[in-house]
């Protein structure tokens, strides 16, 4: 029998387990302005300027700059300009992370499967797939020994739910 809460969970919570969706068409919009502002320079020597002291201390603190760095501010300059909310911010900030961990990971698979195909330098995501990696809740990974709770994709999960999504729409 499971144990009852006896306390609400935070909305970090929340946001941490993937239990807030996101639209698949609003994540499809952040691509977009993504791309777009990518080819204005202007915009990118103004995030550079912004958020040097930010890049220094990180490049401090780690020795090198994280990998996707700047696409990552770029991103979450996007997201805080459409979700002022804090939550809604770190839900959709959160759950693109993992998307792209989770489509960088299995590129290969996905691509076999056509779940994602690249054309041009870009990527298109098959909208059934899209669909779910906005809105499925994460499930518990323990990629390390240590005791915090960890959530993610999980590759055949993923898998599934989309073929479902995929099968009902056939049918």
């Amino acid at each position: 029998m499971k144990k009852k809460q006896s306390k609400k969970m935070s909305e970090d919570e929340l946001a941490r387990r993937g239990l807030i969706p996101w639209s698949s068409k609003e994540f499809n919009g952040v691509i977009k302005r993504y791309m777009a502002l990518c080819k204005k320079p202007d915009y990118i020597r103004k995030i550079d300027e912004q958020y040097a002291p930010f890049k220094a201390l990180m490049a401090r603190k780690t020795g090198s700059s994280p990998e996707n760095f700047d696409k990552q501010l770029i991103i979450s300059d996007i997201l805080r300009q459409k979700y002022p909310d804090r939550t809604e911010f770190t839900a959709h900030n959160y759950r693109y992370f993992l998307i792209f961990r989770f489509l960088d990971k299995y590129s290969k698979e996905l691509t076999e499967k056509a779940f994602i195909v690249l054309e041009s330098g870009e990527m298109t995501l098959r909208p059934e797939f899209s669909d779910t990696l906005c809105t499925v809740s994460y499930s518990e990974i323990n990629e390390d020994v240590s005791k915090e709770k960890k959530y993610g994709f999980i590759y055949k999960e993923i898998i599934d739910k989309t073929m479902a999504r995929i099968n009902t729409k056939l049918n």
